[in-house]
């Protein structure tokens, strides 16, 4: 899928990461990153750019950021991370 692979792309972390690369590249990076390492790769961007539902704009923003943030961490958190 490539949801959120576009946010990603045109990020500043994107520029940094892949300088050298085109915008449409980086997103097809991204993608290709997702199936080597999918938490890792998702955790770089805005929960809500995933999309993560039809009516995800009509309930209360701030509750959603903050609901959607408390998932990915316990997402990572139960995953754990290689340091």
């Amino acid at each position: 899928s490539e949801a959120g692979a576009s946010v990603y792309s045109a990020s500043e972390l994107a520029s940094a990461e892949l300088p050298e690369l085109d915008v449409s590249i980086r997103g097809a990076v991204s993608i290709a990153r997702r199936l080597q390492d999918p938490l890792a790769e998702l955790v770089k961007i805005d929960p809500k750019s995933i999309g993560v539902g039809q009516y995800q704009h009509d309930v209360n923003q701030t509750g959603l950021a903050k609901t959607l943030e408390a998932v990915v961490e316990d997402c990572v958190n139960s995953v754990g991370v290689d340091v």
